[in-house]
């Protein structure tokens, strides 16, 4: 009898041990799955952005230059968004 206990007791931690890892691997896949969902999205504002600039003809000039020798121009200002 004494053995049956020692099994059980040992198959519980058993138990125990592997449910906790399933669980943090569980934890780790869904972060995963949150960040890969993160980086296609950012992958497909990318895309319709050269897309969008492929239908313009040209390239798009950032938005504003940095101040050097040629350039003594402030930036532009940013737009302002009322709420």
């Amino acid at each position: 009898m004494a053995r049956t206990v020692s099994n059980v007791g040992s198959l519980q931690s058993i138990w125990t041990t592997q449910f906790q890892e399933f669980a943090t691997l569980q934890q780790h896949t869904t972060h995963l799955i949150e960040e890969y969902e993160q980086f296609y999205a950012d992958y497909e504002l990318c895309r319709m952005a050269m897309d969008i600039r492929s239908q313009m003809g040209g390239t798009c000039s950032p938005p504003f230059l940095p101040y050097g020798p040629g350039n003594d121009q402030p930036p532009p200002t940013p737009p302002i968004f009322l709420v």
